[in-house]
């Protein structure tokens, strides 16, 4: 699935993060990452299938679980064009967007991230999650101690609430 030419091309691209290099190497970028990327994502498909038949793999390159390589660089005081690192969600099918419950991979050539959760989700759905929590503290403690929690995952945490 991922071989070398994953990584070199990230390498490659870091140093020549600009529109006119990855133009001329986009075959590259379809060969080294695109494929390998859909592939993990159509090996992931019938694991996810056993944790529940609600997530969703879709190894489409476009419109399905990977992220695009584009940046947002409207706010961003970087204005590199291309993120470095390729990434996919896995999410509910009731979930039209990334603001769902979900998995979510990130592969780079300085790491490798797993996560799982909501990430940004709606207010009224917040709430929810931070009732459930407030009235089940001793069922949430238990999670976040569990043995198999802290195994799998190193834990339960994220940034905090800032104001």
């Amino acid at each position: 699935m991922f071989t070398p030419k994953f990584f070199e091309f990230y390498q490659a691209l870091a140093k020549n993060n600009n529109r006119e290099w990855f133009n001329e190497h986009k075959p590259d970028y379809q060969q080294a990452v695109v494929q390998p990327m859909c592939a993990f994502i159509d090996a992931m498909a019938p694991r996810l299938r056993k944790i529940s038949p609600h997530f969703i793999a879709d190894s489409r390159a476009h419109g399905g679980s990977m992220f695009r390589i584009y940046r947002d660089v409207r706010f961003s005081k970087d204005k590199s064009p291309y993120k470095l690192h390729a990434a996919c969600q896995f999410r509910h099918e009731l979930g039209k967007d990334a603001h769902t419950v979900g998995f979510y991979v990130h592969i780079s050539t300085e790491e490798a991230v797993f996560g799982g959760g909501v990430w940004m989700p709606p207010s009224d759905e917040l709430q929810k999650i931070r009732n459930t929590i407030v009235g089940n503290p001793n069922a949430w403690r238990q999670i976040k101690s569990s043995r198999s929690v802290k195994k799998y995952f190193g834990g339960i945490g994220g940034d905090g609430l800032k104001r």
